[in-house]
């Protein structure tokens, strides 16, 4: 879908353009290399590598560089003749452009009908929302004064999450998405104005025009942002998140906020029968955590973002875990202006994200620096400790950790600045050289067009096994393509399906001392609840595990009951209500803790082919320590499901998302006190696994068996990603000390003894697998006469 809207809006796109278009997809297991390159025909010819014909791979000789490293060079050299372009797993044939002429017509009545509809006002209630969509400013303020506490949304980015995660509920919410005066943009004398519900990608849009137009020297603000918007969340968020919004959300860690203050941006608001006002983005904005200078009455209507004279400079940073579609860590914006051609600073602005409860300016620094001159004093009176440092306090145990990482980050940036400035000063022979040490700091990071090329042996023509070795399409790989591979919950609802909420411990360890459900049994749409009392056979399903907790939880996210309602969001909505009252015990949250309290598995498992003790007593070299293997998610991209039919004469049909449908068909006789053959578990395809749906596929599809039989109606559970998460832990972490000798014989180190203590946990939960895999992997690559493990 991302490639079929990129070639709509550009028939004709560049691989730089490509590689955009996907930045907000993430790809679990295929990786991006096949993905790119079956999109290269619909590009410009794509060259596999950038020394064109000076390839290595096209030279008769390796190509050495004067060095003993050889490319090209095959270590086999009957392989060299197998070395050509018949072998590539994939051809990057000539291009196939995109032809917007054989596009189906967009049928012009729904073009009038969506006419008609932008320029009417709409108004749709529920039960529990009414959602109204005003044409005009005036419509705008009329509903905020008739409705003080209603919600304004345009992209639904943090609405949708407070209600989704939060359980926020707003019983009115107002879109001025098709507000005209919100969606205006105008090019004024002092900058561009841009309406609050103008969307993040319209704005790429119009500022990009405007640094094609104007000079370099007047448009230094709009390049900032043009950059900060390229690693803003991803494209599918930039088109449809707003300006405004992104204002008035006051997120401490927004991409644009810090270059909005850095800039002086001018913001207008609004009130019915008030007028106008205009504020400039100053220290005085961001009043804390989620508050700005807006009055409950207003409403933002538009944005200004100056022009800037030679004798300014802008620069915006983000430090984030991917270059695209994240979130900050640390971001800045920073800006200075100096006097006409000299070094001497008349205004400085540095505004950094991530370093408090909101966007924030380091006043100090910018007021120490305001007179002097731009010279390396700048830089050493900045970085001391009672100004940055000072100015961006972040106490140990701050919300979102890496507290001294997010420090370095801000030291890091104003150098980063001061680096860039300097040398555009050094080009208008304003400022002596920068010293090449630094200079590296002042380009910015650039993505490069991957190449790559993969080989293999021409497969014998003759050979009587025509599927061995070669590279064949998947049996449902046009399917998946194209949007028509049928998942789990893909399955048509049928007559009387019912739909399962999980309520699920919020606590790591507790006692369990009262579980109200009288409170959900009354609201819209719930049908009944299920907990350990309705388990028609063993709640035990695995030594540790429980179906439906009974008196202790023993991790965050256990399963305590189930709300069955006629639609996933009442079940959900019930599921949330349950009263749940907790007696906190002591968790263990670590390996390394369970170890000091002498938390050991009683039945460990072992790997042991002699007295490897004894064999140390006697060793040339010896080392050991110990390392920690961290958790892992397996981030399938179907989240755990399962639909549960109850058939006649007592039999179940099942139809889930696992990898071990003979494990499920064993649980679930165990939990239902069923024989096998009254039990069938389907599996049509799975979008992803990795190892997380062997087991944990039974925290969903228990429960909603249970209630299953309980009702005797169809019941489906699909779990939505935070849930997902929570319940079914992760690819186990482990703790592992080690100990091995190392003697020499012949020149060469070897491993003859092996002595390791391997300790393993997912949450409380550990399997036999978990416990067997460690030994086994630990000893499949080398051959170790004496090991212990």
């Amino acid at each position: 879908m991302s490639m079929y809207a990129l070639l709509r809006n550009n028939p004709h796109p560049t691989t730089e353009q490509l590689y955009d278009a996907m930045d907000g997809n993430l790809c679990r297991c295929t990786g991006y290399r096949p993905i790119l390159e079956s999109f290269y025909p619909f590009i410009k010819r794509y060259s596999d590598c950038p020394m064109g014909e000076k390839c290595c791979k096209n030279q008769s000789k390796p190509v050495t560089n004067g060095c003993a490293s050889e490319n090209g060079a095959p270590d086999d050299p009957s392989a060299e003749d197998s070395l050509n372009s018949e072998d590539e797993l994939c051809e990057l044939s000539e291009p196939v452009f995109y032809d917007p002429s054989q596009e189906p017509i967009f049928p012009p009545e729904l073009k009038l009908m969506s006419a008609k509809l932008i320029s009417e006002n709409l108004r749709f209630e529920s039960d529990r929302c009414t959602w109204l969509r005003p044409t005009t400013l005036a419509q705008l303020l009329e509903i905020k004064n008739r409705y003080p506490d209603c919600r304004l949304v345009t992209g639904n980015t943090e609405i949708g999450i407070e209600t989704k995660f939060r359980q926020r509920h707003y019983t009115t919410l107002v879109s001025p998405a098709f507000v005209r005066e919100l969606r205006e943009v105008k090019i004024l004398e002092k900058g561009i104005k841009f309406g609050a519900s103008v969307s993040l990608t319209d704005m790429e849009k119009h500022l990009r025009k405007a640094v094609s137009t104007y000079p370099e020297e007047k448009t230094r603000v709009f390049r900032g942002f043009i950059e900060m918007l390229g690693f803003f969340a991803g494209r599918q968020i930039r088109n449809v998140a707003s300006i405004g919004g992104n204002i008035i959300n006051a997120s401490p860690i927004s991409d644009l906020n810090p270059l909005l203050l850095a800039c002086n941006a001018e913001i207008e608001f609004a009130a019915h029968g008030l007028g106008h006002r205009s504020v400039k983005m100053d220290t005085e904005f961001f009043r804390g955590y989620k508050k700005t200078r807006m009055r409950p009455h207003e409403i933002l209507i538009s944005i200004t973002l100056p022009f800037t004279t030679e004798n300014d400079f802008f620069y915006g940073y983000k430090q984030a875990c991917r270059r695209e579609d994240d979130i900050s860590i640390v971001n800045a914006g920073m800006r200075v202006t100096l006097v006409f051609n000299t070094r001497v600073i008349t205004d400085i602005q540095l505004a950094f994200g991530g370093m408090s409860v909101n966007t924030v300016l380091a006043a100090k620094t910018m007021e120490a620096l305001k007179g002097r001159m731009w010279d390396d004093s700048v830089l050493d009176i900045a970085c001391s400790q009672d100004m940055l440092p000072a100015d961006l306090p972040l106490p140990p145990g701050s919300p979102g950790g890496m507290v001294a990482y997010r420090r370095t980050l801000t030291l890091s940036f104003f150098f980063k600045f001061f680096t860039a400035v300097s040398k555009k000063l050094q080009e208008r022979v304003i400022m002596s050289l920068v010293p090449l040490v630094g200079l590296s700091a002042a380009d910015p990071l650039k993505r490069g067009i991957s190449r790559g090329s993969q080989f293999y042996k021409v497969k014998d023509p003759d050979s009587p096994f025509d599927s061995i070795g070669k590279p064949l399409v998947h049996v449902s790989a046009h399917k998946q393509v194209t949007g028509e591979a049928m998942f789990m919950d893909d399955l048509p609802k049928c007559q009387g399906e019912l739909f399962v909420g999980l309520v699920t411990s919020k606590r790591a360890h507790a006692r369990l001392l009262k579980v109200d459900f009288s409170t959900v049994l009354q609201m819209p749409g719930v049908v009944d609840v299920v907990d350990y009392r309705d388990v028609p056979g063993d709640n035990n399903w695995d030594t540790t595990e429980q179906v439906f907790a009974k008196d202790t939880v023993v991790h965050e996210g256990q399963v305590i009951a189930a709300v069955v309602a006629q639609t996933l969001a009442e079940a959900q909505r019930g599921a949330h209500s349950v009263e749940v009252e907790y007696e906190d015990l002591e968790p263990v949250l670590s390996i390394k803790q369970a170890i000091e309290k002498n938390l050991f598995f009683p039945t460990p498992v072992k790997l042991d082919t002699g007295d490897v003790e004894k064999a140390f007593q006697n060793c040339d070299h010896v080392e050991e320590g110990d390392m920690h293997v961290s958790a892992q998610e397996h981030f399938y991209l179907e989240p755990q499901g399962c639909v549960v039919y109850p058939r006649d004469a007592g039999e179940i049909e099942v139809v889930a998302t696992t990898q071990s449908p003979t494990q499920m068909q064993k649980c679930l006789g165990k939990v239902l006190g069923l024989s096998a053959n009254r039990i069938a578990v389907k599996v049509k395809r799975l979008g992803g696994g990795f190892g997380g749906k062997e087991t944990r596929t039974a925290t969903c599809l228990l429960p909603a068996a249970v209630a299953a039989v309980k009702t005797n109606k169809p019941v489906r559970c699909v779990l939505d990603r935070d849930e997902d998460m929570c319940l079914t832990g992760t690819r186990h972490p482990a703790y592992i000390k080690y100990k091995f000798n190392l003697p020499q014989v012949t020149g060469q180190w070897c491993v003859p003894y092996l002595d390791t203590d391997v300790q393993s946990e997912e949450h409380t939960i550990v399997f036999k697998a978990a416990l067997k895999s460690p030994p086994n992997h630990l000893m499949a690559g080398f051959i170790i006469p004496l090991k212990y493990v």
